[in-house]
């Protein structure tokens, strides 16, 4: 698992100097020493999808600094606030689309959320799908940090840690569960999943309301207290299907034409029942 610092990208490849202490509290994620991770100077490149000044997701290739314990010999990766671990979009972008999807009155569907944010690297409209599905389920700390190496904290303690430390409205506010439409969802897990972004997303507004991105901005500042992305989410477990039938409804049709009329027709083909040419054989063009 990364380590995440409080720090924006730009400060923290200025901070990626050998021998620079990561800071006293920062607890090695291989072996839990803490007061023992330096940088080293080096860093590895990946991909990463960020928002332009017009909003829109544009790739860039990031450099990610390389820390080592001095305790267990191990080398970490550490991440700015912005940016996800094991995610190739940065936290902005998916803020922005879970807020356009679960918005009250939104009537956005997911293709019509991809494209309001458009740019050459948006999002899948089964991307954002996964997203909600991810979030919503690691909001009920029920989805993937068994594969975690170093799951991020329980909800309910980011909830009271913010309460004591930010704002206590923010307690009867986590108790409410928004409203869907109805025709964003065929199930209560759905309807759950939805519901809990859609809360998120208002906690933050009310947590930082003049922030451009809210829930970027709860991220920072929980970020200087656990050193680990806080709303990290786990996608590869398999969720619900992406679309949802009710079966009862769904008559099949048969194109096939009665077997009499099928004699017919082969006889007017010169009784030819085979294929019109071999398995195997070549195609002239």
């Amino acid at each position: 698992m990364p380590i995440s610092l409080p720090q924006s990208y730009d400060n923290l490849l200025k901070l990626n100097v050998k021998g620079n202490p990561l800071g006293y509290d920062v607890v090695c994620c291989l072996c839990g020493e803490a007061k023992s991770l330096f940088f080293t100077g080096r860093a590895v490149e990946r991909g990463s999808v960020w928002l332009d000044e017009n909003s829109q997701a544009v790739s860039i290739t990031i450099h990610v600094p390389i820390a080592k314990c001095l305790a267990c010999g191990g080398h970490s990766r550490v991440l700015s606030y912005e940016i996800f671990p094991y995610k190739a979009y940065t936290l902005a972008v998916i803020e922005r689309c879970i807020d356009i999807y679960t918005a009250a009155n939104s009537e956005l569907g997911l293709r019509k959320t991809a494209e309001k944010i458009g740019g050459k690297a948006q999002p899948d409209h089964s991307t954002i799908w996964h997203w909600l599905c991810g979030m919503g389920e690691r909001l009920y700390d029920r989805a993937g940090n068994s594969v975690m190496r170093k799951p991020p904290p329980a909800t309910s303690l980011l909830i009271e840690e913010s309460a004591r430390k930010i704002s206590s409205a923010i307690r009867q506010l986590w108790l409410n569960n928004p409203e869907i439409p109805s025709w964003k969802y065929k199930s209560i897990s759905r309807k759950e999943q939805l519901s809990a972004c859609a809360k998120l997303l208002n906690t933050a507004k009310l947590l930082f309301s003049e922030a451009s991105y809210p829930l970027l901005k709860w991220q920072q500042s929980l970020t200087s207290l656990f050193y680990v992305t806080q709303w990290s989410f786990f996608t590869q477990k398999k969720f619900m299907s992406i679309q949802h039938f009710n079966n009862s409804q769904v008559t099949a049709i048969s194109f096939q034409a009665p077997e009499e009329e099928m004699v017919n027709i082969n006889l007017e083909m010169g009784g030819q029942n085979s294929a019109r040419s071999p398995p195997n054989s070549n195609v002239e063009v």
